[in-house]
């Protein structure tokens, strides 16, 4: 039994169906999942449509080509890295194409240690760049996070979350639900931007629509396009101007806080997997900020009913005084 080793879904694309199933036998039976395409344009509506860590391609494909397929993936906001298959008269193009953004190329026929080598080094250098770039942007998130943390107002704390949410991650808009413990309920404390007219102070139940569902689930909800394309959500009234949206609980030792929704309108790319872990981390830190902040407005509240219970005592020792006064003024 070969050892586990691979992680990662892996997009095959070659006309020839060989290839695919080499590619296929090679890879499946050490952990990675494989999906398969015959040609550029196939693989380019695949990849339109589900995430893939890795696109091993034939240079030389009716339809759409390698190259082509290459070009046409890095104009997307989130492209996977990209192995090229070439024959040894191509090897020249192979070159051209990693010039131009492909990772490795794989000359055929190719041994089947040569694939899981390639691979291999191809998503092992995709994860530590994708580590550095994660941490430049907590280091570039951490002066927000002290300022957010020390914000004692909790208007303010939302407003400004839900502003760099949107600013972070490209989105139009979205809003904030803080949950109330008391009755179970998601209410919407904070909006902003396309669709937010009137949502103030609307509730609903965990469970319900996607925010109530990203708070049951404790994870964030990605829903590409409308409503109406996700079979989840499909019986929900939607806005057809919305590409895409996310909702991420945000949470404290597990105990739900609330949830914190973006959307993108109109024309553009729709949020990858990158924005997911991006949006988690904001939420998390939102977390903390907005707990940090209502423990602060109950302090003050709780302190202004204690002022006014003693005004109201000291109001009452008064009166009571002053009835003691009149009342020994009478005996006299």
């Amino acid at each position: 039994m070969a050892e586990q080793t691979g992680d990662g879904h892996i997009l095959v694309t070659d006309d020839d169906k060989v290839i695919r199933k080499i590619c296929q036998n090679a890879l499946e039976p050490v952990g990675y999942q494989v999906s398969m395409a015959e040609n550029g344009q196939q693989a380019l509506d695949m990849v339109n449509k589900a995430h893939y860590d890795l696109i091993l391609t034939d240079m030389e494909m009716p339809v759409m080509d390698g190259m082509t397929l290459l070009m046409k993936l890095q104009e997307l906001s989130q492209s996977p890295p990209v192995i090229m298959f070439t024959v040894n008269a191509f090897v020249p193009h192979a070159v051209m194409a990693i010039s131009r953004g492909a990772y490795d190329f794989i000359t055929k026929p190719f041994m089947k240690d040569a694939l899981l080598a390639s691979v291999k080094r191809c998503l092992e250098t995709t994860r530590l760049q994708k580590e550095l770039k994660d941490l430049r942007v907590v280091q570039n998130l951490l002066p927000f996070f002290e300022s957010v943390l020390s914000t004692q107002d909790l208007g303010k704390v939302m407003q400004t979350v839900l502003s760099r949410a949107c600013i972070l991650l490209k989105a139009n808009g979205g809003s904030i639900m803080l949950y109330e413990e008391a009755d179970k309920t998601l209410i919407v404390k904070a909006a902003g931007g396309s669709f937010s007219e009137n949502v103030l102070g609307r509730k609903m139940s965990p469970g319900d629509r996607v925010v109530g569902e990203a708070l049951k689930k404790r994870s964030v909800i990605t829903i590409h396009g409308t409503l109406k394309k996700d079979k989840r959500f499909a019986h929900m009234e939607s806005h057809q101007e919305i590409i895409s949206s996310m909702a991420a609980p945000m949470l404290i030792d597990n105990r739900p806080v609330g949830v914190v929704c973006i959307k993108r309108v109109g024309a553009g790319d729709p949020f990858q997997k990158a924005d997911e872990e991006i949006f988690t981390l904001l939420a998390n830190y939102s977390a903390l900020a907005i707990s940090n902040a209502m423990a602060h407005e109950k302090i003050k509240r709780d302190e202004e009913d204690l002022e006014a219970q003693l005004d109201q005592r000291t109001k009452a020792l008064e009166i009571a005084n002053a009835e003691i006064v009149r009342l020994k003024s009478n005996i006299k």
